[in-house]
């Protein structure tokens, strides 16, 4: 019986806080308590993220770069991108673009294989292993579902080479698109600044991000002898304005690199929505 009492006395206590309308104890306790303040903590870069994928319903989850610049000047951009887009949207349709200074070839666009698959996972590490999954299983075949594919110069943003990928989109369908596409050109003599011979001038590179990214590489390699890459650097702008923070955190990441014919600068996380700016100096070794 004694369980019964203890039952009734809380329940007695229960009614007797609602029929005076007292607060409830816990409240008192935190009344009593000195105030903690609000501790507004950042997300996590896995779980902003994530986030960033349901609000854009896209992300460019890995791209690599690679950039082989030759003694005269002239290099070849080859840009590889693995996307993932969620559904349902209207229509299909991945467009990108490429820095594309003076004297350059239209770029080619090629898709290495597109497939619907599963909405994305609740966590970031379980997504990143979903796209490896896909990666692997897309593998043994090319250029399914991807359709409609072009690329140009941009006539509003000449030094920009645009290119547009069209899948097949049904807003009935439960399921995302994964894709992966390589987009590749030629830049002539006069695409960049410096020349793999000399020892005083610099290169330069920009990247925007319009979309969400895991991870971008940016691998560089030089074409030629006795020369090496020097004090490399990336300055982060959002909306024409410097942004400092961005801009330090990647300081970090790239202040050890240089001496060597080959140099690649990854950036996990970049913040969408900015231009990252890099630059290298070439020297004589």
């Amino acid at each position: 019986m004694a369980g019964f009492e203890v039952i009734t006395e809380v329940r007695g206590l229960g009614w007797f806080i609602s029929k005076f309308h007292l607060p409830a104890p816990s409240e008192l306790i935190v009344k009593l308590l000195p105030r903690v303040p609000d501790r507004n903590l950042l997300p996590s870069f896995g779980a902003y993220y994530m986030t960033s994928l349901q609000r854009f319903r896209h992300a460019n989850h890995r791209m690599i770069e690679n950039i082989v610049i030759s003694e005269d000047g002239s290099a070849v951009v080859e840009l590889r991108v693995v996307a993932f887009a969620m559904s349902p949207f209207t229509r299909g349709n991945f467009t990108g673009g490429l820095f594309n200074p003076e004297g350059v070839e239209p770029p080619g666009v090629s898709v290495n294989w597109s497939t619907a698959c599963d909405r994305p996972r609740e966590h970031f590490r379980d997504f990143d292993l979903q796209i490896r999954e896909i990666e692997k299983a897309c593998s043994s075949f090319s250029g399914v579902a991807a359709r409609r594919i072009s690329a140009r110069t941009d006539p509003v943003e000449p030094k920009r080479a645009i290119f547009s990928i069209e899948l097949p989109s049904d807003p009935t369908a439960g399921h995302a698109f994964a894709l992966s596409y390589t987009a590749r050109f030629q830049v002539g003599q006069n695409g960049f600044v410096g020349r793999a011979s000399a020892s005083d001038e610099e290169d330069n590179y920009g990247r925007n991000f319009d979309w969400p990214c895991y991870c971008y590489t940016l691998p560089l390699a030089l074409n030629s002898t006795n020369v090496v890459f020097a004090r490399p650097t990336v300055s982060v702008f959002y909306g024409n304005a410097p942004h400092e923070e961005e801009s330090a955190r990647i300081k970090a990441l790239v202040q050890s690199l240089g001496g060597a014919k080959e140099l690649e600068i990854a950036i996990p996380y970049p913040l969408p929505g900015a231009q990252y700016q890099f630059r290298w100096e070439v020297w004589k070794s």
